[in-house]
């Protein structure tokens, strides 16, 4: 487990996760289960949920080498991303089992677009998008001042009903300048197209009307 960690710390802060109930329900969101988070032994560097006491036996035990258990939340990307940049200063990706868990929990780095942007992008062919996309044009400055990195991407509405698998995508972004000045530049879908596929199935079924 990897509570009060440089990892956790770095996840925790760029995601604006909680740990505190009454921080998180102050800021709108569900307290975070810090105490439940875990690193990988052997494998990627991973962060995942261990929600069980059998899942976190299997993740400590010695005699065997234990590849992953639980929900994956997060993966330390370094370089890139198969060929992919990615941003060294936020190396973690945020994976998409865990976007359920992660849209309820997080209070920063998700972009909420309306339903029928979220939907041109997820059906579009292109998985990257930079500062001349005429869908995005009228909402990159929704990110002005934004750090570059892992980003949610989900409608302005939509259910948070932990029965229900929630229309987000994962994505990094791109950010030009530093600090209150940095401005979009590009951002790349992180979510495999047949997952979008699906996604863009339900979010056309959920926001008929609007779309």
């Amino acid at each position: 487990l990897v509570q009060d960690t440089p990892q956790s710390k770095e996840v925790m802060d760029f995601f604006g996760l909680k740990a505190d109930q009454s921080e998180a329900a102050a800021l709108g969101v569900q307290r975070f289960p810090l105490e439940i988070l875990a690193a990988l032994k052997h494998g990627p560097r991973l962060l995942t949920l261990l929600p069980s006491r059998e899942l976190r036996g299997l993740q400590l035990t010695n005699r065997v080498h234990v590849y992953a258990a639980g929900l994956p939340l997060f993966m330390h990307i370094g370089q890139g991303l198969q060929g992919v940049p990615w941003p060294a200063s936020a190396p973690w990706k945020p994976c998409h089992e865990g976007t359920s868990l992660l849209l309820r929990c997080a209070s920063r780095r998700v972009w909420r677009l309306p339903a029928s942007v979220l939907a041109k992008i997820i059906k579009g062919r292109s998985a990257y998008m930079d500062n001349s996309d005429r869908d995005l044009a009228p909402f990159m400055q929704d990110v002005s001042g934004w750090q570059s990195g892992g980003v949610l991407l989900a409608p302005l509405t939509g259910t948070c009903d932990e029965k229900l698998e929630p229309i987000c995508l994962t994505a990094c972004l791109y950010m030009a300048g530093e600090n209150t000045d940095a401005v979009f530049a590009g951002l790349r879908l992180l979510t495999h197209s047949d997952i979008r596929l699906r996604l863009a199935e339900r979010l056309l079924a959920t926001h008929e009307a609007s779309l």
